[in-house]
């Protein structure tokens, strides 16, 4: 057997490693967000194409894409979210959530102060709202008026839409989402949206909600970025 002069063989080796797929984490870390526009909001949220229900447009709940679209650009710029791995898990978290923004408020059971695209929970909300609006003071967490009132507070777009990534970049100075969340949506691909469902929506990781994951990142992903083997069934 003959085998290849050094020279050649690096030549060979390198090839071959340029040939190889790359780990679905280094995909994930060197993938920046485009610039969004309504057809990545689309292909997420595809029940976002119009509003039909009065009582849903009166109150501000429902939203379209296009109206959807200002303000989780606006939210992404503040929070600075520059990331595929980031930016999918907020917007599949954000469409699951919210029944692709039709819902601006806790629907089931009806929890009084639980709301905004991210659908978070009472407490959070009104962290939330004392963290934009200081104004707010501290109140009976568990006081429904209270509640309340902090929800509404936070109920426009500008800051509805942007709760999802308030909470995964500011609510671990409160002992929420983990501060090394956004490290783990950045570069593990499938494994840190997993992490980011338990460890801070904590909630169950089902189907439904990875098939929105799976629609974000393919709406995302930059062109020749293979999918994640999870999106693949």
């Amino acid at each position: 057997m003959q085998f290849p002069a050094p020279a050649a063989l690096c030549a060979l080796l390198a090839a071959l490693a340029a040939a190889a797929p790359a780990p679905e984490s280094d995909l994930f870390s060197a993938a920046l967000l485009p610039k969004l526009t309504k057809q990545h909001i689309l292909a997420v949220a595809p029940a976002s194409a119009e509003c039909t229900d009065p009582e849903l447009i009166r109150l501000k709940e429902c939203r379209t894409a296009d109206q959807a679209l200002p303000a989780i650009a606006a939210s992404f710029e503040r929070m600075n979210v520059t990331t595929v791995g980031e930016g999918a898990a907020l917007l599949a978290t954000m469409a699951f959530e919210s029944g692709d923004f039709m819902y601006n408020r806790n629907k089931n059971p009806g929890t009084p102060g639980q709301g905004t695209k991210a659908m978070m929970v009472p407490l959070w909300v009104q962290e939330y709202a004392r963290e934009s609006f200081p104004e707010m003071g501290s109140g009976n967490v568990t006081d429904d008026a209270y509640a309340e009132k902090a929800l509404k507070k936070v109920w426009d777009d500008e800051y509805s839409f942007n709760a999802a990534a308030w909470f995964l970049q500011r609510s671990h100075l409160s002992g929420g989402c983990p501060a090394e969340t956004s490290a783990q949506l950045r570069e593990q691909g499938a494994t840190g949206f997993l992490l980011y469902v338990k460890q801070c929506l904590h909630t169950t990781y089902e189907d439904k909600r990875e098939q929105k994951w799976c629609l974000a990142v393919g709406a995302l992903k930059p062109q020749g970025m293979a999918m994640p083997k999870e999106c693949s069934a």
